[in-house]
């Protein structure tokens, strides 16, 4: 199948039967079809960096015990 096909029905399998599924697949395809997955999980967690808050305020020191 095509990667993004690939893709498309690897992100709707639950975790757990999907490495299930993995296991079962030829090595070379499992190690493209889990990079291409982590590049995707990446690329959406880095655009919404951005949109995160800043944290102001100041830094309070901590007394020594």
């Amino acid at each position: 199948l095509d990667m993004g096909v690939l893709i498309e029905i690897a992100v709707q399998i639950k975790p757990q039967k999907m490495s299930d599924i993995m296991g079962l697949m030829q090595p070379e395809a499992a190690e493209r079809l889990t990079v291409e997955m982590a590049r995707r999980a990446g690329a959406d967690k880095s655009a919404a960096i951005p949109d995160l808050p800043k944290i102001e305020g100041k830094v309070t020191p901590t007394k020594p015990n």
